[in-house]
């Protein structure tokens, strides 16, 4: 069964929910978002017994569902599985037989502004202990980046549009930097407890210091190499916390002699906002929800014979210029679509309501990264057109 919720609902999954007849949790969101759909609804009391008596396949387009299993499912296990999951700090603590050398600390907000750089070896992280979307992370690399945290991490500063159990900014987590490429993997564990991996996608950043989500790439030469060193590891994982059913999406870093160290898992979703399992049917032909739901695994190299020579990105269009959002009156999407002939899908959001100015799917060439360099660095501020 889906669990749909704020902020966003793509037409494709809208779509495939329909075409489907999946079914779906009828909360107040989801008939709002899915008004005017042929939609297979379940009534949230039935759903909720059918949970608890028999546990179910689940998928949620949003972390704001967390607050639906919270209420409706009180200490069940999947809740239990959650919690180590968003919890930063419960999460390195699952981990720490594994990672014994990682250093992680959990602050207050109190304790966070009395934070001394002398105490502190550089350079480390610094985030909300329950996140997402990158909010509140920041890179310290010495005692100036620690001052400038400081101030932007308080109460009023992170003001955020998300429930407290998606964004938590009463407590944060310190720890060390981890080196290496980052990688986002969209994944999901079938009934027997076996890892399938779904996509895996190239985090990329403009800086070391960077903590942006502009731009994440797949190919299949990606895949092709990480494919299983990436499962072994998430296979570790899963059998912490006896996943069975359970789609996730996890960030990774990989060192420079190949170790992967975790970053995050987020549960019971792949990329938010409908992003990196969408990119999957733009680019591949993939439905990725209906392959977790089918329990199906990928043929790599038979379905990706198309796209051997290219790569496929998502593009975030985030304000990052010094306008506030009061004062653009809109962004010209007709004139990025003639900039970039090669997007596959472009999603238009209106900044007022939205983080963002929407999201973009893309295919270039394999070895060319002139546009994605041009994407990765530019602030759109030729697109935004103020009032």
């Amino acid at each position: 069964m889906f669990l749909v919720d704020k902020p966003y609902v793509s037409e494709f999954l809208a779509n495939s929910l329909e075409k489907n007849q999946r079914e779906v949790i009828a909360t107040a969101e989801a008939k709002l978002l899915l008004k005017g759909k042929n939609i297979n609804w379940l009534n949230e009391t039935d759903a909720q017994n059918k949970i608890l008596a028999h546990g179910a396949k689940i998928y949620s387009n949003s972390e704001n569902c967390i607050a639906w299993l919270a209420n409706h499912l009180g200490e069940h296990p999947l809740n239990q599985q959650i919690n180590f999951l968003k919890d930063k700090i419960k999460f390195r603590e699952l981990l720490a037989e594994n990672f014994p050398d990682f250093l992680f600390k959990k602050l207050s907000l109190e304790e966070l502004q009395n934070l001394r750089a002398e105490n502190l070896q550089f350079p480390l992280v610094l985030k909300p202990s329950v996140g997402f979307f990158s909010i509140g992370v920041h890179i310290i690399e010495d005692e100036q980046a620690l001052a400038k945290a400081k101030k932007l991490l308080t109460p009023q500063e992170l003001g955020n549009d998300y429930p407290q159990e998606v964004v938590d900014t009463s407590s944060f987590i310190l720890e060390e930097f981890i080196e290496g490429a980052e990688y986002a993997i969209d994944s999901y564990t079938n009934n027997e407890g076996e890892v399938v991996i779904l996509s895996i996608l190239e985090h990329q950043f403009k800086s070391s210091t960077d903590t942006s989500d502009r731009i994440y790439s797949t190919s299949l030469q990606l895949i092709n190499k990480y494919e299983e060193k990436i499962k072994v590891f998430l296979t570790t994982i899963s059998n912490k916390l006896a996943f069975k059913n359970f789609p996730f999406h996890t960030e990774i870093r990989i060192t420079k002699n190949g170790e992967i160290k975790p970053i995050e898992i987020n549960p019971l979703r792949f990329g938010g906002w409908c992003t990196t399992a969408d990119l999957n049917w733009y680019a591949y032909g993939i439905n990725s929800y209906e392959y977790f739901f089918n329990q199906q695994q990928v043929d790599w190299n038979k379905t990706l014979e198309k796209g051997r020579d290219k790569k496929y990105s998502l593009v975030i269009l985030d304000n990052v210029t010094e306008l506030k959002n009061e004062a653009i009156l809109r962004f010209d999407y007709t004139q990025l679509k003639k900039d970039y002939p090669s997007i596959l899908e472009l999603r238009e959001l209106d900044i007022q309501t939205y983080p963002v100015f929407g999201f973009m799917f893309i295919e270039t060439p394999h070895n060319d990264y002139t546009i994605l360099n041009e994407l990765l660095h530019t602030d759109f501020k030729k697109y935004i057109r103020v009032r």
